[in-house]
């Protein structure tokens, strides 16, 4: 038998675990702008979050997943964050 290496990578924006400094200076930017999530305003994100692109998707979706936000508002929890 064969001693073979496995290799394993992780990618995706659901890879990273969520960060509470993540999830303030989310709401805080979306707040100002509702559209820093959308790909159009990829380098606009990355400026202004301090974050890379897939760090950037996971965001959104930790926003989503929370009920924080629900495509370009802020949802009653979000606001009450």
């Amino acid at each position: 038998m064969k001693n073979e290496k496995l290799k394993v990578s992780f990618s995706g924006h659901d890879k990273f675990e969520c960060k509470i400094d993540w999830i303030t200076k989310g709401l805080n930017t979306f707040s100002k702008n509702n559209q820093i999530f959308n790909p159009a305003n990829t380098e606009e994100g990355i400026e202004t979050l301090g974050l890379g692109i897939n760090m950037i998707k996971s965001l959104n979706h930790w926003m989503q997943v929370l009920g924080l936000i629900e495509k370009f508002n802020l949802t009653e929890l979000g606001r009450t964050l």
